[in-house]
Protein backbone atom coordinates (compact mmCIF):
# COMPACT_ATOMS: atom_id res chain seq x y z
CA UNK A 1 0.00 0.00 0.00
CA UNK A 2 2.86 2.38 0.80
CA UNK A 3 4.41 1.73 -2.61
CA UNK A 4 1.12 2.64 -4.31
CA UNK A 5 0.89 5.90 -2.37
CA UNK A 6 4.52 6.82 -3.12
CA UNK A 7 4.01 5.95 -6.81
CA UNK A 8 0.91 8.14 -6.94
CA UNK A 9 2.70 11.07 -5.31
CA UNK A 10 5.67 10.79 -7.68
CA UNK A 11 3.35 10.34 -10.65
CA UNK A 12 1.33 13.44 -9.75
CA UNK A 13 4.51 15.46 -9.24
CA UNK A 14 5.75 14.33 -12.67
CA UNK A 15 2.38 15.18 -14.21
CA UNK A 16 2.65 18.76 -12.95
CA UNK A 17 6.33 19.11 -13.86
CA UNK A 18 6.02 17.78 -17.43
CA UNK A 19 4.47 20.96 -18.93
CA UNK A 20 7.10 23.13 -17.22
CA UNK A 21 9.84 20.85 -18.53
CA UNK A 22 8.41 21.10 -22.05
CA UNK A 23 8.43 24.90 -21.92
CA UNK A 24 11.99 24.91 -20.50
CA UNK A 25 10.87 26.61 -17.29
CA UNK A 26 12.70 24.36 -14.84
CA UNK A 27 15.57 25.96 -12.97
CA UNK A 28 18.38 24.19 -14.87
CA UNK A 29 21.09 26.18 -16.62
CA UNK A 30 21.78 24.06 -19.70
CA UNK A 31 24.97 25.94 -20.49
CA UNK A 32 26.95 25.22 -17.34
CA UNK A 33 26.71 22.17 -15.09
CA UNK A 34 26.43 22.73 -11.34
CA UNK A 35 29.42 22.01 -9.12
CA UNK A 36 28.10 18.63 -7.95
CA UNK A 37 27.77 17.31 -11.55
CA UNK A 38 30.96 15.33 -12.22
CA UNK A 39 30.24 14.01 -15.74
CA UNK A 40 30.98 17.13 -17.77
CA UNK A 41 29.08 19.63 -19.91
CA UNK A 42 27.88 17.38 -22.77
CA UNK A 43 26.17 14.94 -20.41
CA UNK A 44 24.71 17.80 -18.36
CA UNK A 45 23.12 19.35 -21.45
CA UNK A 46 21.86 15.91 -22.41
CA UNK A 47 20.35 15.40 -18.97
CA UNK A 48 18.58 18.77 -19.17
CA UNK A 49 17.14 17.71 -22.57
CA UNK A 50 15.68 14.57 -20.95
CA UNK A 51 13.63 16.40 -18.30
CA UNK A 52 10.39 16.12 -20.27
CA UNK A 53 10.96 12.43 -21.06
CA UNK A 54 11.70 11.65 -17.40
CA UNK A 55 8.56 13.50 -16.25
CA UNK A 56 6.36 11.86 -18.88
CA UNK A 57 7.62 8.36 -18.11
CA UNK A 58 7.50 9.09 -14.38
CA UNK A 59 3.80 9.80 -14.78
CA UNK A 60 3.21 6.74 -16.92
CA UNK A 61 4.69 4.15 -14.55
CA UNK A 62 2.27 4.59 -11.61
CA UNK A 63 -0.64 4.62 -14.06
CA UNK A 64 0.53 1.32 -15.55
CA UNK A 65 1.14 -0.09 -12.07
CA UNK A 66 -2.37 0.80 -10.91
CA UNK A 67 -4.00 -0.58 -14.03
CA UNK A 68 -1.99 -3.78 -13.73
CA UNK A 69 -2.86 -4.12 -10.05
CA UNK A 70 -6.58 -3.62 -10.65
CA UNK A 71 -6.77 -5.92 -13.66
CA UNK A 72 -4.61 -8.67 -12.16
CA UNK A 73 -6.49 -11.70 -10.85
CA UNK A 74 -3.82 -14.40 -10.68
CA UNK A 75 -3.05 -16.25 -7.45
CA UNK A 76 -0.21 -14.87 -5.34
CA UNK A 77 3.22 -16.48 -5.51
CA UNK A 78 4.27 -18.80 -2.64
CA UNK A 79 6.18 -15.93 -1.05
CA UNK A 80 2.98 -13.92 -0.88
CA UNK A 81 4.02 -11.57 -3.68
CA UNK A 82 1.51 -10.96 -6.40
CA UNK A 83 3.54 -10.41 -9.60
CA UNK A 84 1.91 -11.90 -12.70
CA UNK A 85 4.18 -12.56 -15.65
CA UNK A 86 2.55 -9.98 -17.91
CA UNK A 87 3.00 -7.34 -15.22
CA UNK A 88 6.70 -8.12 -15.03
CA UNK A 89 6.89 -7.90 -18.83
CA UNK A 90 5.09 -4.54 -18.67
CA UNK A 91 7.59 -3.23 -16.13
CA UNK A 92 10.60 -4.49 -18.08
CA UNK A 93 9.19 -2.90 -21.26
CA UNK A 94 8.61 0.39 -19.44
CA UNK A 95 12.11 0.34 -17.95
CA UNK A 96 13.68 -0.52 -21.32
CA UNK A 97 11.80 2.31 -23.06
CA UNK A 98 12.68 4.72 -20.26
CA UNK A 99 16.41 3.95 -20.40
CA UNK A 100 16.51 3.80 -24.22
CA UNK A 101 14.82 7.21 -24.39
CA UNK A 102 17.27 8.74 -21.93
CA UNK A 103 20.25 7.25 -23.77
CA UNK A 104 19.00 8.37 -27.17
CA UNK A 105 18.25 11.92 -26.04
CA UNK A 106 21.50 12.36 -24.10
CA UNK A 107 23.86 10.75 -26.61
CA UNK A 108 22.25 11.61 -29.97
CA UNK A 109 19.67 14.35 -29.22
CA UNK A 110 17.05 12.21 -30.96
CA UNK A 111 14.06 11.85 -31.39
CA UNK A 112 13.41 15.58 -31.59
CA UNK A 113 9.71 15.13 -30.80
CA UNK A 114 10.63 14.14 -27.21
CA UNK A 115 12.95 17.11 -26.68
CA UNK A 116 11.51 20.44 -25.53
CA UNK A 117 11.58 23.01 -28.38
CA UNK A 118 14.03 25.22 -26.49
CA UNK A 119 16.70 22.47 -26.55
CA UNK A 120 16.16 20.94 -30.00
CA UNK A 121 19.08 22.80 -31.58
CA UNK A 122 21.60 21.23 -29.19
CA UNK A 123 23.92 18.49 -30.39
CA UNK A 124 24.05 15.11 -28.69
CA UNK A 125 26.90 14.25 -26.36
CA UNK A 126 28.62 12.01 -28.92
CA UNK A 127 28.70 14.80 -31.49
CA UNK A 128 30.04 17.24 -28.90
CA UNK A 129 32.76 14.81 -27.86
CA UNK A 130 33.76 14.12 -31.47
CA UNK A 131 33.90 17.87 -32.23
CA UNK A 132 36.11 18.35 -29.18
CA UNK A 133 38.45 15.62 -30.39
CA UNK A 134 38.65 17.16 -33.86
CA UNK A 135 39.36 20.61 -32.42
CA UNK A 136 42.15 19.27 -30.19
CA UNK A 137 43.88 17.55 -33.12
CA UNK A 138 44.30 20.78 -35.12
Amino acid sequence: MIAVIVSLILGLAALFLAPRAWRGQLTFDPGRPPGWWVWGGPLWRGWVRTTFWVCAMGWLFPVLALVAGVVSSEDPLPSGLHVPGWYLALFVGWLGGFLAGIGSIVLFSRPKVLIPPRYRGQSGAIKEWSRGTVLRRK
